[in-house]
């Protein structure tokens, strides 16, 4: 439901003036930022390097962002900021959706496809693969 609100309001001109800057701090967060506060998190967990990565690269985004910003403009004092912060979290979950959308699916399969090749290799069996971090 709430994607389809989001629609909504791009289509009526929710990214009506997008600047550079705010595009660039878009990518920025969806590309840098996100996937490095994910990647510190799990740095202490047992994945392996390439499911961290994959995991900070696909990790918890988006919608949240939504209600987190609402929340913020409750209570603080961003008036001047307010229509450039919306423009930016909607532009972010935009591209969110057609980014990962495009790499789930090739990106998993390949990271399955290496889980089963070192759990052959380190363990002589196929079926370990789910518990083999890589």
């Amino acid at each position: 439901m709430v994607l389809v609100l989001l629609g909504g309001a791009i289509s009526r001109g929710l990214l009506t003036g997008l600047t550079w800057q705010e595009i660039l701090v878009a990518v920025l967060f969806l590309l840098v930022i996100r996937p490095a506060a994910a990647w510190v998190s799990l740095a202490r967990g047992r994945t392996g390097p390439w499911e961290r990565g994959v995991l900070s690269f696909f990790g918890v985004r988006g919608i949240g962002s939504i209600y987190y910003l609402g929340y913020a403009l409750s209570k603080g004092e961003f008036d001047a900021e307010e229509a450039s912060l919306w423009r930016i979290v909607a532009l972010v979950i935009c591209m969110s959706i057609v980014l990962h959308g495009m790499t789930a699916a090739p990106v998993i399969n390949a990271l399955d496809r290496a889980r089963e090749r070192k759990a052959v290799r380190v363990s002589g069996d196929e079926g370990q693969a789910p518990k083999t971090p890589i």
